[in-house]
């Protein structure tokens, strides 16, 4: 049994958040048409097996109901909160996002599922580690059902935050032996998309590369300073000439080699918006040494106790 609550009506007119009576789990429940292939690709997705790969990000699927009208079915799901709602404030918690999201798309892409609207929007991640006292998801900054305000903590200072693509309603499943992996359309929630612009069909895998180096593009790289040595690799998946992209593969692939590339200690800095003062900035500056120090510290306690 469902308790329906209100929160997210009017912002999300086909979502509406919920607690499930026998554990009070808070979830969300999508209508969506049955002509549509959301709900066999999240079955396919969320599957036992499936579930077994670490590098599964499909939002779980936990349960479906219907009511009389034939037109529509509900999926529930965990509530979720998108991912930008709160801002980053170190490279590695950038770099732990960006993981998760190449190997999440690696995953859809190795079982022949292209997403086809990864964007900012349908990128969302598990609130729970960053707010321990729930969230309105209405208005994050309040506690759910609540009126006093929410205290986030820092994903860089919890563990286990993990993301989740979203919204499969315009995705595409494809046979393993399909030799035919070409798509029209031009539902898309962003726009810059060349693909849009086309009337050929098109590489639908390819969509998603572009996608995803978007979302690293404008939500990350032109927001954050201390984040241009990401640069190739979103250069690389943002190519209008989809054939010149890489795959998803070579993408982590790029990403990995990247990191690796990287000072250990440029891991751990903090990081500011493109547009922070001075102050901002020189705080940003000493929190950065301070943790640096911090960690070598505990790390040199961690090997003197070995030895």
């Amino acid at each position: 049994m469902i308790e329906l609550l209100t929160e997210l009506s009017g912002k999300h007119p086909k979502v509406i958040d919920a607690v499930r009576v026998s554990d009070g789990t808070k979830v969300a429940i999508k209508r969506v048409p049955r002509r549509c292939d959301e709900l066999p690709i999240l079955k396919y997705l969320t599957s036992e097996e499936m579930l077994r790969d670490p590098r599964n990000h499909a939002v779980p699927l936990l349960d479906v109901f219907s009511e009389d009208d034939d037109a529509y079915i509900f999926i529930v799901m965990p509530l979720l909160i998108n991912f930008s709602i709160l801002p980053f404030t170190s490279v590695d918690e950038v770099v732990d996002f960006m993981r998760q999201m190449l190997e999440g798309l690696s995953f859809l892409h190795d079982n022949n599922v292209a997403h086809r609207d990864c964007s900012t929007l349908n990128i969302m991640m598990d609130g729970t580690p960053v707010f321990p006292r729930g969230f309105h998801p209405g208005a994050p900054n309040l506690e759910y059902g609540r009126t006093s305000f929410a205290h986030p903590r820092r994903r860089r200072d919890v563990a286990g935050v993990k993301y989740y693509f979203t919204d499969f309603g315009i995705s595409s499943h494809f046979d393993e032996n399909d030799a035919n992996r070409l798509v029209t359309g031009k539902d898309c929630l962003d726009k810059n998309l060349p693909e849009l612009y086309q009337d050929d069909p098109y590489d639908p895998f390819a969509v998603d590369i572009f996608l995803l180096g978007d979302v690293f593009k404008y939500v990350l790289v032109n927001q954050y300073d201390g984040l241009s040595f990401l640069a190739p690799l979103i250069d690389a998946m943002t190519r209008r000439d989809s054939k010149s992209r890489p795959t998803v593969r070579e993408s982590l692939q790029l990403f990995n080699d990247i990191v690796k590339q990287q000072y250990p200690r440029l891991l751990l800095r903090l990081i500011v918006t493109s547009d922070a003062d001075r102050l901002n900035r020189f705080l940003c500056d000493i929190g950065s040494m301070k943790r640096e120090t911090k960690l070598a510290i505990k790390s040199w306690l961690s090997s003197s106790r070995k030895e």
